[in-house]
């Protein structure tokens, strides 16, 4: 697997599939066998389903203290 942290994308540039053509790239140098992982900010959780993404059910997180 592999864990995508922090795409940002500025907002003059958003719904332009910059961040769906990033994560595209991603994918092509990760290959067909590699699972994307990623946590999603409260503003981004409509925006990955829409690229194809699932909602992971099964996962745990212990944040940082600081």
């Amino acid at each position: 697997c592999c864990y995508l942290s922090d795409l940002a994308v500025h907002r003059d540039y958003q719904s332009r599939k910059v961040g769906a053509t990033l994560i595209e790239h991603v994918e092509k140098e990760l290959g067909a066998e590699v699972s994307l992982i990623l946590l999603a900010s409260d503003t981004a959780m409509d925006y990955y389903p829409k690229i194809d993404f699932n909602k992971a059910e099964n996962a745990y997180i212990k944040k940082r203290k600081y």
